[in-house]
């Protein structure tokens, strides 16, 4: 009877989660380049059966050098991985636009995500049971959590299918049941169709099975084996079929860029992800912790029965993979990659779990001192975290990118629809013009790559052709002042320079430049 009224609480927490993202995405769901890309290719998905995006986005994102003259020209999604905006054009099939669908689908999982944890919570803690129903609550008061789950992107059904995949595995490890694996491999390898960063929940299976089973090794590495093949296949078909079809994997370079600054932003955020507030409510909450820490070590509890819980384990050799293939990734592979909410949910939801886990262990132990610690901790962590969410839904209009209200009303993306169709536009934000009213736009020049750093070999010819067609009157350009943070485009000093065009209308957003034989009827003052 208890266990069922705690499962009424769990789903009512997780329908919060859901009407709570809907409520904050009541102006549309969060969305910016990276989802402008999800959405273009769910649409392309629909409408042509074949999963391609615009070049103009993929030249902003990656090492692709070509450049749209002339007509948007559509290539093959290759630098992200599918599942995503193939579960956005399958809702599009009813004939709800994946706009739409993206932030109906991502309040959906939000709820999913709030039960999830209390499953995981409940397999590897059975004694206390208010356990689950404290991890549903800090992840839907988690003001990370909340706001990710409100953006047009994948995160949300990669933390989901993720978490499933080592659920099941810890019933593997721990049940020694064989039937669970290939279980698990199926939802790790869907949860690699969603990022590449999947291949962590790989390495972390891999690990997990070699270290804390008892196998013989022969069994070990057969298991292991399967596991691999499982996962990796479903995503090295898609890389394979890429490089046939487009001639690149993933429109990704190897470079080397290491940054002692971005590590220890990866160790400050990391914290902040969890503890979402002012650095002086931060450090207070921290001491407490430490306090908390202190008052254990007194007691001279020994935490190797926690230690020794199979998912405690398998959680943390996760939490040392990710982090390190974060720091590889920046060195390597991205270095633009910002450490923010986005790139450290996995880590943040590992978090949460250690720490239930963490404290349903102390709290077994029956120390009335260190149980009203633990109270009071989380009382103060779900308030604070309370706090910050009441903030974000009084301003939640103008957090969600290209949807909150300073977009739709802007006078730039108006005027945008007073140019006639044979004229083509650039501007260093087409993916805002492409979603706010649906006007195909073209990227201005890139100087470099913004992800390898790479110079843009073709920039001069591409500065050429703009300039011709600007000279001509078939082109206006629309320059964003939101956008300045772009500066592998051509920033607005240099399009003045380079191309010597005259400025037809500017105001606070922006300026827009052209040689247009056309009245301008619009409201921008210069």
């Amino acid at each position: 009877m208890r266990d069922t009224f705690l499962d009424l609480i769990i789903l009512t927490l997780a329908s919060s989660g859901f009407i709570l993202a809907l409520c904050f995405t009541s102006n549309g769901v969060g969305i910016q380049l990276d989802g402008t890309v999800y959405i273009s290719s769910a649409r392309n998905l629909i409408n042509s059966s074949s999963l391609k995006t615009q070049t103009d986005f993929i030249y902003m994102l990656g090492d692709l050098n070509e450049l749209s003259f002339h007509g948007s020209k559509l290539i093959p999604l290759t630098h992200f991985p599918p599942l995503f905006p193939a579960l956005l054009a399958l809702i599009g099939i009813s004939g709800i636009d994946p706009l739409i669908g993206a932030r109906w689908l991502n309040a959906f999982i939000f709820g999913a995500n709030i039960i999830l944890i209390a499953l995981i919570i409940k397999k590897a803690s059975p004694k206390l049971s208010w356990s689950p129903v404290l991890g549903s609550l800090l992840v839907l008061f988690s003001s990370s959590m909340l706001i990710i789950h409100c953006w047009a992107n994948s995160e949300p059904i990669f933390i989901l299918l993720g978490f499933i995949g080592l659920y099941f595995l810890n019933c593997y490890i721990e049940d020694h049941k064989t039937r669970h694996l290939p279980i698990s491999a199926l939802f790790i390898a869907l949860a690699f169709l969603a990022r590449f960063t999947g291949i962590i929940f790989v390495l972390t299976a891999v690990f997990s099975i070699y270290f804390l089973t008892h196998f013989k090794l022969l069994k070990k590495l057969s298991h292991i084996s399967l596991y691999a093949i499982i996962c990796c296949l479903p995503v090295g078909l898609w890389l394979l079929s890429n490089i046939f079809i487009a001639e690149s994997a993933t429109n990704r370079s190897y470079h080397i860029s290491l940054s002692i600054y971005k590590f220890l932003t990866l160790v400050k955020n990391s914290f902040q992800i969890f503890l979402p507030m002012h650095n002086y409510i931060m450090a207070f909450l921290v001491i407490c912790f430490i306090l908390l820490i202190g008052l254990i070590s007194h007691y001279n509890i020994n935490f190797g029965v926690f230690l020794s819980n199979i998912l405690v384990r398998i959680l943390f050799i996760f939490i040392c993979s990710y982090t390190a293939f974060i720091i590889f990734s920046l060195s390597f592979l991205d270095n633009s990659t910002p450490i923010d909410d986005r790139i450290l949910l996995p880590l943040l939801f590992s978090q949460i779990v250690l720490l239930v886990l963490f404290f349903d262990y102390l709290y077994s132990l029956e120390n009335k001192i260190i149980n009203l610690a633990i109270v009071w901790f989380i009382v103060l962590l779900l308030s604070v975290n309370f706090l910050k969410i009441s903030k974000m839904m009084r301003d939640s209009g103008n957090q969600l990118g290209f949807n909150n209200i300073s977009w739709k009303t802007s006078q730039l993306i108006k005027m945008a629809k007073e140019i006639p169709k044979e004229i083509d536009i650039y501007s260093n934000g087409p993916d805002a013009l492409y979603l706010i009213n649906g006007r195909i736009a073209y990227t201005v020049p890139k100087k470099y790559s913004q992800t390898s750093r790479l110079k843009n070999n073709k920039f001069e010819e591409q500065v050429a052709k703009l300039k011709k067609e600007i000279d001509q009157g078939k082109a206006a350009i629309i320059y964003f002042t939101y956008f300045e943070w772009r500066r592998y485009l051509l920033t607005a000093k240099e399009l003045e320079k380079t191309l010597a065009a005259p400025i037809i209308k500017e105001n606070s957003e922006g300026k827009i430049y052209g040689r247009l034989s056309f009245p301008v009827n619009s409201n921008l003052n210069r």
